[in-house]
C-alpha cells in the first residue's frame, strides 16, 4: 500500500553547491529522486512549486511545476509516475509503454537513448509538434521535449522525467526549442541521481 509522501527528506548546503535530495515510497520501493531544477536555488523549495498527486489502485502519479503556472498550460514538467505490474519485465518494454502517446501524437518524433541495461534506461525525446486532438494545452501548434529515468525494481516500474513544453520546433535547430542545452544537461544530472530500493536491492544509473 502507498505510504506518506515526504517531498523532501534532506538539504546539504554548502558554500558552493546546495542539493536536496526526495523520497517517496511506491508500492513498498523506496525511490529517491532530485528536485525541480527550478526549486533548488530558491529560498524556500517547497514554495516554489505547485504539485499533483494522484493514485488509483496499481497506478500512481506526482507532478511537479513552477508556483506561478498552471497545470492546464505549463511550461515546464517534473513528475514521477509508477506502475505496479503483476510480475516483472526488462525496462524496454516499460520505455515502449510509456512512450507510445508521444509517438502517436507527436509529428517528427525523435527519441535517443542515453545510457540503459537491463533495469534502467535514460532517454532524450523530442517531439518538434503535437498534430492530431492533444489534451488542453496543446491547443495551437506545441513541441515538448523531455528526458525521461525509467528504472524496474521488481515488479515497480518507475518512469521519473522533466519535460519543457512550447511552441512547435525544429529539432535540428536548438535556437527554436523550448529549452536551452545547458538546462538539458542538468536534468540529465538530476535524472541519474534516481535509485529504487527494495531491502538490499538498489537499482541505479551508477556513475555517468
Amino acid at each position: 500500500m502507498f505510504c506518506a509522501l515526504v517531498f523532501i527528506v534532506s538539504m546539504t548546503v554548502s558554500a558552493d553547491d546546495k542539493k536536496i535530495t526526495s523520497v517517496v515510497n511506491l508500492y513498498g520501493v523506496t525511490f529517491q529522486y532530485g528536485a525541480p531544477p527550478w526549486a533548488v536555488d530558491a529560498p524556500n523549495p517547497l514554495s516554489a512549486v505547485k504539485p499533483y498527486r494522484n493514485q488509483q489502485g496499481n497506478n500512481f502519479i506526482l507532478e511537479f511545476i513552477p508556483a506561478d503556472e498552471e497545470f492546464d498550460s505549463w511550461k515546464t514538467m517534473f513528475a514521477v509516475s509508477a506502475m505496479r505490474n503483476n510480475r516483472t519485465v526488462p525496462v524496454d518494454p516499460w520505455i515502449d509503454y510509456s512512450l507510445a502517446t508521444l509517438k502517436r501524437v507527436c509529428k517528427g518524433y525523435r527519441d535517443k537513448i542515453l545510457h540503459r541495461t537491463d533495469k534502467v534506461a535514460l532517454v532524450q525525446m523530442s517531439c518538434p509538434r503535437v498534430v492530431g486532438a492533444p489534451m488542453k494545452g496543446y491547443e495551437g501548434g506545441m513541441g515538448e521535449i523531455g528526458i525521461f529515468a525509467f528504472l524496474v525494481q521488481d515488479e515497480v516500474l518507475i518512469n521519473h522525467h522533466i519535460e519543457w513544453r512550447g511552441k512547435a520546433f525544429d529539432p535540428d535547430d536548438k535556437a527554436t526549442w523550448p529549452v536551452d542545452q545547458d538546462q538539458i544537461d542538468i536534468a540529465i544530472s538530476i535524472m541519474r541521481e534516481a535509485k529504487a530500493i527494495k531491502e538490499d536491492s538498489v537499482v541505479s544509473f551508477g556513475q555517468p
